[in-house]
């Protein structure tokens, strides 16, 4: 199991000490797909929202909104990093989750750049994890659009989809956390999962490794959760990565026929090229669309996966709407799905209103460095879409969170 710590650090170094440093231990035994569900999470009733971020106040420009699940880190001073990343990456910092704010300074993003191989367009970062030599790793969406740049999609428009000429990896950027800027690695490091064919400007749907949730660690490795679609030769869905905690840029590999073994960083300038098999799809029968984070409840118990969407709540039968959690002992077999809160998912409705999407669980008070366990205060994260006045064009998003309740 992971071993836990209190975050009491005097500084990037000594962080990184803390993490890197724990005995590891081997991951827990494996559950059969179904067999426990896990503890209830859910919100209750009458609780109200937090609004975290405030677009119409709070924003450091127009495009600083929360377009991914929201993730936090402790700084070396004690306090709180939290990115919800849009591809102008904006860190809110401060020295607790209820004194957060933006800081305009930390605005990174790519350089869009017309070259797919050059894996330099637009990034989100989605996955933060210390480093040994005290910078802040940022695993990030990296974002090809072929339709941004021109003649490089030839692909028809299409009414019923927004995805052509969309080729997608997962890439690494570090922050010092003294400036917390996240810059993308140069290009022999930059890549950790890409499709294994070139990008094809007559490409009519999306490919590649998109969203990932945050980083976890379990004993002497760290994990992450990342969606794959329009793979050649790859089944869509959720592929599970391990990297030793001392090799968290180059060392991610993909659960293959059981085993860590699969290398995705494709046709990237370290990659093995052709992708030589399909990774293992886990939780098929219970996520539905991209896993938003994942998080330990206490110290040993199962890990909770959230998501939101449409799915048939495993505990009353019913098909709803809303953010899901599915259980797990070893992040590969997960439990039927459950409803957490019924908030209305944004799926572009036209109808005015307010619309939630990108769920993220955090403890405010987990004894992790990386918040992926649970200590007392649990959090749903979430982007709400304000729609009361303006319909599907307008950016007025804000990052809001809402106490969440575990039941044994």
């Amino acid at each position: 199991m992971l071993v836990r710590m209190r975050p009491a650090f005097v500084g990037a170094a000594l962080l990184a000490c803390l993490l890197y440093g724990l005995p590891s231990s081997r991951p827990a035994a494996a559950q059969p797909r179904g067999q426990e569900s896990g503890p209830g999470l859910g919100v209750r009733g009458g609780e109200r929202e937090t609004v975290v971020l405030q677009w119409s106040t709070q924003r450091c420009d127009t495009l600083m909104i929360p377009d991914s699940p929201a993730r936090a880190i402790r700084t070396p001073e004690g306090g709180v990093a939290l990115l919800a990343a849009h591809y102008t990456n904006v860190v809110l910092l401060g020295p607790n989750f209820d004194a957060l704010r933006p800081a305009c300074a930390t605005a990174s993003r790519g350089a869009e750049r017309p070259e797919p191989e050059a894996f330099d367009d637009r990034y989100w970062v989605q996955g933060l994890a210390p480093l040994p030599d005290g910078r802040i790793l940022g695993l990030a969406s990296h974002e090809f659009r072929g339709d941004r740049h021109a003649g490089l999609c030839d692909a028809p428009p299409r009414t019923e989809t927004r995805t052509r000429c969309w080729y997608s990896s997962i890439t690494a950027t570090v922050a010092d956390p003294r400036s917390w800027r996240f810059q993308p690695l140069p290009l022999t490091e930059r890549v950790v999962a890409s499709p294994p064919v070139p990008y094809d400007r007559l490409m009519s749907r999306r490919m590649g490794y998109f969203t990932t949730t945050n980083v976890v660690f379990d004993g002497a490795f760290a994990y992450m959760l990342v969606l794959v679609e329009g793979v050649p030769g790859q089944r869509n869905g959720t592929c599970l990565l391990r990297a030793p905690r001392d090799d968290l840029i180059a060392g991610w590999r993909a659960l293959a026929g059981g085993e860590f073994r699969l290398d995705l960083r494709g046709l990237g300038p370290s990659g093995p090229g052709r992708q030589t098999e399909p990774c293992d799809i886990v939780g098929a029968d219970a996520f539905r669309g991209s896993v938003g984070s994942v998080v330990r409840i206490g110290t040993d118990g199962p890990w909770a996966a959230v998501f939101s969407g449409r799915a048939r709540d495993a505990r009353s039968g019913e098909a709803r709407e809303g953010v899901f959690a599915s259980f797990s002992r070893d992040l590969v077999n997960w439990s039927a799905p459950s409803l957490v809160w019924g908030a209305p998912p944004f799926r572009r409705q036209q109808e005015l209103g307010l619309y939630y999407n990108y769920p993220s669980l955090i403890d405010h008070e987990s004894p992790s460095p990386v918040f992926d366990s649970t200590g007392g205060a649990l959090h749903l994260y979430m982007t709400r879409w304000n729609f009361a006045e303006h319909r599907r064009q307008s950016m007025d998003r804000d990052l809001v969170r809402i106490p969440v309740e575990v039941a044994r």
